[in-house]
């Protein structure tokens, strides 16, 4: 799994480089919701069959964000950590001289995976009873 996280900060990196250089703030956000979803995503599932659809109590919703919460920071802290110039140079020197059909399922996996991401938060958050666009009064 490291492997393909090393990948994606790669990948996203290059595209952005221009503005980040090899800082890549860019590419570290990206992994990061990457393993936070990684994580995240199976717990909550978990929740979400045993409690069932829309049965959390406000103090399980609580818990399930500052649960939420406490994941993204690690995340952030992790990929703020492992992700600096000398791994940019390092996976650089790694994937340079990959092939173009090989670069591109990669990548094509890559857009996949983040749709996959994006589109199965909301879901997730409408199972455990979010009412997302809701504005109380």
């Amino acid at each position: 799994m490291l492997i393909f996280f090393d990948y994606t900060f790669y990948r996203v990196a290059t595209i952005f480089y221009r503005w980040d250089g090899t800082s890549g703030i860019r590419a570290k956000a990206v992994v990061t919701l990457f393993v936070g979803a990684i994580i995240m995503y199976p717990i909550l599932t978990i929740c979400v069959i045993i409690i069932g659809p829309g049965n959390f109590s406000e103090e399980e919703k609580t818990i399930g964000y500052y649960l939420c919460l406490a994941i993204v920071i690690v995340c952030t802290v992790y990929s703020y950590i492992r992700y600096n110039e000398s791994r940019f140079k390092a996976l650089q020197e790694r994937y340079q001289n990959e092939g173009l059909c090989k670069k591109r399922m990669k990548g094509l996996l890559i857009i996949v995976l983040l749709f996959i991401v994006l589109f199965y938060a909301p879901i997730l958050l409408i199972l455990m009873g979010a009412k997302l666009g809701h504005v109380s009064s």
